[in-house]
Order: structure tokens, then C-alpha cells, then sequence
């Protein structure tokens, strides 16, 4: 297969395998790795959550001393939460066999204190799921 149609059939087969309310591909972000995919409506937190994923992802190969580790896509879906108190629901981090093989799926929802999100926390089970 010619390797320029890579990218665009792992995109086709990640339009196939994402959830329907993620299949937005006008709002992803792609990590240098590519190994994660971040949906979001904001450009800037997506594509922090993307860069940031891969430099923890780097930092506990080192510590483990692994080199293959984590190849499975994980996607992460972000959205505000719609509650009228302002807390956010417990994020849900689920192991997902599709047509085109497993992937990681971790959907956030932000409540009115972002930082109330420990991301590292719920990248790294992510990681540690697979």
C-alpha cells in the first residue's frame, strides 16, 4: 500500500470506529505520536491535551525503560458538562474492540473549576489500562 494513503485511511477507519457524537473530525487534535486523538471545541485545549499526552506518555517510557510500549490510540473526548450545579460527572475510561482492532476511550466532562480535572491522572490510567 503506498504510504501516503496511511494517514487518510487511519483517519477513515477512526471516523468508522468513533462514537457518533465525536466524529467531528473539523474538531480533532492529533498528537505528534498519533497515537492520541482529542476531540474538543477548543482548539487551544485540544491541542494542549494532545502535545501534553505524548510528553507524559515519553516520560514514563523512560522511567520504565520501555521503547514499544503503548500503541494503542486512545481518544479522548472533552466537553463542558451541562449541569446546573456546575459539577462535572466522573470521566469514563472504557477498552473498546472495534472492526479495525481495540482503542482507549476516555470522555471527560469539565465542570465551571477546570482544574478540578487531573488530566495526568486520567491519561496515565489510560496508558496503564492497555
Amino acid at each position: 500500500m503506498n504510504a501516503c494513503r496511511l494517514p487518510w485511511l487511519a483517519a477513515l477507519v477512526m471516523a468508522i470506529c468513533l462514537p457518533a457524537y465525536a466524529a467531528d473530525l473539523r474538531q480533532q487534535s492529533v498528537s505528534r505520536s498519533r497515537q492520541f486523538v482529542v476531540f474538543s471545541s477548543d482548539i487551544r485545549l485540544r491541542q494542549r491535551v494532545a502535545s501534553y499526552a505524548d510528553d507524559l506518555t515519553n516520560d514514563v517510557k523512560q522511567l520504565l525503560g520501555g521503547t514499544g510500549l503503548w500503541k494503542t490510540p486512545i481518544v479522548i473526548t472533552i466537553e463542558r458538562a451541562a449541569t446546573v450545579d456546575g459539577l462535572a460527572p466522573q470521566p469514563v475510561l472504557r477498552l473498546v474492540d472495534t472492526p479495525a482492532g481495540q482503542k482507549i476511550e476516555l470522555d471527560v466532562k469539565i465542570g465551571a473549576d477546570p482544574a478540578a480535572v487531573n488530566m495526568q491522572k486520567l491519561i496515565l490510567r489510560a496508558l496503564l489500562l492497555e
